[in-house]
């Protein structure tokens, strides 16, 4: 071959390149054309005009009608602008291409429902299941183009038929149980998801979250109830177990559900892990007969159990918080302050000594510290034995001195040493758990707090506001409402030095719960006409320390004198409230009682206390009604 032949050759090829190469440009420019057009054909839909987007989808499907992009888009439009007819002719246009396409099916048919046809919607997702029989894909398709229309009973008709086809059935059942909540028919629903357990049983979780929402109508509770106990007797499996007592839990049947957990944990785990979490859930929602019962149980049954120690605790502690609801009881609610409450001692010192049985046994142990700090708080809270709880709370630091039980020790070790009226030593109790890393946020707040009452009991306002303006830079924390205020008072009146120690003695004095002392010296201050915000404050407190004492008949006194003054008052709101309460729980007047409550409404309609006053009117007009 010559060299002119190779020349030309080289020609032809370069020629070809520059051709192909063109060819691309040219096909580039236009698929970017095309794509402009598509986008702004959907910034017209998005703007609600369907026209402008139609003329422009159109186009573009004549020049690609293979795009599926360009296709669904101008169906869509087409159902905006209400014109079935033509989204019905695109529809079949494409399906005489694609006749084995169910997904054109299920649009067709969703064409055919909007337009009111549902007969001929019904046949055309008929048909479409029709191709392919055996292939779950098929039915799911169309049970969604039914769902989106909201044809449920037509949609769990094909899930039904693709349940029945299928290798796996429950691969339907989470789709049908969903439908099946939807319109109501919660026992179906149920089977579903047994269904679906039978197969996966590791879906517990899930199934249980699911179940709760459907489980709320009284008349419901029993069937589904009834359900899992019928798929437990079919099958055995013991996740069914775990299913009815979650329900009976639910429904407030604890006994029920703990029976069904001892089965379980014998037919499972067999070391008490779950009845141990059971317990736990119990005594948390107070249902402290069935806990104790529960944590007993493994301490008899599984003493080889490494739940036993902590079962120990449990019990004790449910006994513990059975005596807590008769204390409650006793607590006058209503009062800002009141005098320590104390009811069967006796029964305290027996659960006293179940913790002191306890920390003996498992000396030194995590177990022995937790029962050690509880039997600290059963001498402070409920039997005020002062100097045994601190000596129990000592030891807790001692055992273990940087543990969250050490910060919560020394936080209570604090707050006797207030009783006591040692301040310098109460100091530090509440800065060790400020240097406790494992301090719990809440108790180092509570010490912060209490850092800053000392400074302020002491006449150091300074520090106390410094102390203060900490706490108060934190708004998630649970003692700023009450720091605002405090430092509020302190930097209003750090000036009148004199009276500001007088009303922060007479605050000490309430803290140690010396009400008496500290009425006199808030009624000194609430006679003293030279001061006014210090005065109002005052009032209150003395108002609410006569209250704590029982002096109902002088707190009624007070209260009226300072309500028919004409001059301004930060807490008027507040004495009509509290007012209120002595007529009610007091003395046991309820026409003045919802007399002073309505008053409150008309006088102070943005008061904090206005609903809670038209709560206590509901409270006491339905209690009056109750004693006809």
């Amino acid at each position: 071959m010559n060299k002119n032949s190779n020349k030309k050759i080289l020609r032809i090829i370069i020629f070809l390149v520059l051709v192909l190469l063109s060819a691309e440009q040219i096909a580039a420019q236009q698929k970017n054309k095309l794509n402009n057009q598509y986008r702004l054909a959907k910034a017209y839909e998005q703007a609600g005009e369907f026209h402008g987007a139609l003329n422009i989808y159109k186009k573009l499907y004549v020049v690609d009608p293979q795009n599926i992009n360009y296709f669904l888009a101008l169906n869509s439009v087409y159902l905006k602008l209400k014109d079935y007819k033509n989204s019905a002719a695109l529809i079949l246009s494409r399906m005489r291409k694609r006749p084995k396409d169910v997904t054109l099916y299920a649009l067709l048919g969703s064409t055919y429902y909007i337009s009111d046809k549902e007969n001929k919607a019904d046949s055309v997702w008929d048909e479409g299941l029709k191709i392919n029989p055996s292939n779950s894909t098929s039915y799911r398709l169309i049970a969604n183009a039914a769902i989106e229309n909201r044809a449920f009973d037509k949609a769990i008709e094909v899930l039904n038929e693709g349940k029945r086809i299928a290798k796996n059935s429950f691969i339907f059942s989470y789709d049908l149980a969903q439908l099946y909540s939807v319109t109501m028919r919660y026992e179906k629903a149920a089977n579903e998801y047994c269904l679906i357990l039978t197969k996966q049983p590791t879906q517990i979780e899930s199934i249980k979250r699911k179940i709760a929402n459907i489980f709320k109508d009284a008349s419901v509770k029993p069937k589904i109830i009834e359900a899992v106990k019928e798929y437990y007797s079919d099958s055995s499996q013991p996740v069914f177990l775990d299913l009815l007592s979650y329900l009976y839990i639910l429904d407030n049947k604890y006994e029920d559900a703990l029976k069904l957990m001892i089965k379980l944990d014998k037919q499972t785990v067999k070391n008490g892990s779950q009845i141990f979490n059971f317990a736990q859930n119990a005594l948390r929602e107070k249902h402290t007969g069935t806990a104790s019962e529960a944590f007993n149980y493994i301490i008899g049954n599984l003493p080889n159990s490494a739940f036993v120690p902590r079962a120990k605790v449990g019990y004790a502690r449910a006994l513990e918080v059975s005596l807590d609801k008769k204390y409650i009881k006793e607590i006058p609610k209503w009062k800002k302050y009141y005098a320590p409450v104390f009811v069967e001692q006796s029964e305290y010192l027996k659960v006293a000594d179940a913790y002191l049985q306890i920390a003996d046994y498992y000396s030194k142990s995590e177990i022995a510290n937790k029962a050690l700090y509880r039997m600290g708080m059963v001498f402070y809270r409920r039997l005020n034995n002062l100097s045994s709880a601190d000596s129990l709370f000592s030891l807790v630091i001692n055992n273990s001195p940087f543990s969250d039980l050490a910060a919560r020790a020394n936080f209570q070790m604090g707050k006797i040493a207030v009783l006591y009226n040692n301040l310098n030593t109460a100091a530090i109790y509440f800065s060790n758990v400020l240097k406790n890393k494992r301090s719990p946020s809440n108790i180092k707040s509570s010490a912060s707090f209490m850092l800053a009452k000392i400074n302020y009991w002491k006449g150091d306002f300074n520090n106390a506001s410094k102390k203060l303006n900490t706490i108060i830079d934190n708004l998630k924390d649970d003692n700023t409402n009450d720091a605002i205020q405090l430092n509020l008072l302190i930097n209003t009146l750090k000036n009148d030095s004199t009276d500001l120690n007088m009303f922060a003695k007479a605050d000490l004095l309430t803290e140690q719960n010396k009400f008496a002392l500290a009425a006199n010296v808030y009624k000194e201050l609430s006679e003293n006409k030279n001061i006014f915000f210090l005065k109002d404050f005052a009032d209150l407190r003395y108002a609410q320390l006569l209250t704590a004492l029982n002096y109902y008949p002088t707190a009624v006194s007070l209260l009226t004198n300072l309500i028919s003054e004409d001059k301004f008052n930060l807490y008027s709101d507040k004495f009509l409230y509290l007012l209120g309460n002595i007529y009610f729980y007091g003395l046991g007047e309820n026409s003045k009682a919802v007399n002073t409550f309505h008053n409150l409404l008309e006088k102070f309609p943005n008061s904090l206390y206005f609903d809670e006053a038209r709560q206590m009117i509901n409270l006491i007009k339905n209690k009056t009604s109750e004693s006809l």
